[in-house]
């Protein structure tokens, strides 16, 4: 596991705010150079914990349409079976599985009744494991932080070996490669990896 430290929780913090704040902007109010900046925000994109940049829509200022919460009861051993099908329906937005009994919850945006009856009737009740299920409408939205400001310096987070990809457990080992920092669950990981990568330089 690898830890954020004091400067990359300032930029993630920055990002947060503007995600189009310039490393430039960045590292001059960090007192920090741009190359580091870079460095770091290429460093967490790599390592998954930036999972992208993106347009978030205020979805309150439509004329039309409101947030559906469905909790729906479906049998375990077919739950995983379910989500992969959900992942590939549009309307959803959010899928949170749960150990309660409504153990799946989908939050969907639909224009109106009309398109979440037909997403009810032509989608939903194509999936004979869900056994009930309880549509909740949203009237209102008192709060929502799309990016929750939970970091703090320490904070840490998973990384996968740059060659086998399984979870890195304690300390990884690491390799610098034309200037470019990688991260292997293992010695023998770390050396298959450097191997291959010469033999690719030589051809």
């Amino acid at each position: 596991m690898e830890e954020l430290d004091e400067v990359d929780v300032k930029i993630l913090k920055r990002l947060e705010e503007d995600g189009r704040m310039s490393f430039n902007l960045i590292a001059n109010e960090l007192d920090v150079s741009p190359p580091t900046v870079k460095y770091r925000i290429d460093k967490l994109k790599k390592r998954g914990f930036i999972k992208k940049f993106s347009v978030i829509y205020d979805l309150d200022k439509f004329k039309k349409g409101y947030f559906i919460f469905i909790l729906a009861e479906t049998k375990f051993q077919k739950l995983n079976e379910i989500v992969e099908e959900l992942e590939k329906i549009d309307n959803i937005q959010e899928i949170y599985t749960s150990l309660d009994k409504n153990n799946l919850i989908l939050k969907l945006f639909v224009e109106d009744n009309e398109e979440l009856n037909h997403f009810i009737t032509t989608k939903l009740s194509q999936f004979k494991d869900i056994e009930k299920f309880q549509a909740i409408s949203i009237l209102k939205t008192i709060k929502r932080d799309e990016n929750p400001s939970v970091l703090r310096p320490g904070f840490g987070f998973k990384i996968a070996c740059d060659y086998c990809h399984a979870e890195i457990k304690g300390t990884p080992v690491k390799a610098t490669v034309d200037k470019e920092d990688y991260y292997f669950c293992c010695n023998t990981c770390k050396k298959v990896f450097l191997e291959r990568f010469e033999k690719s330089q030589k051809k």
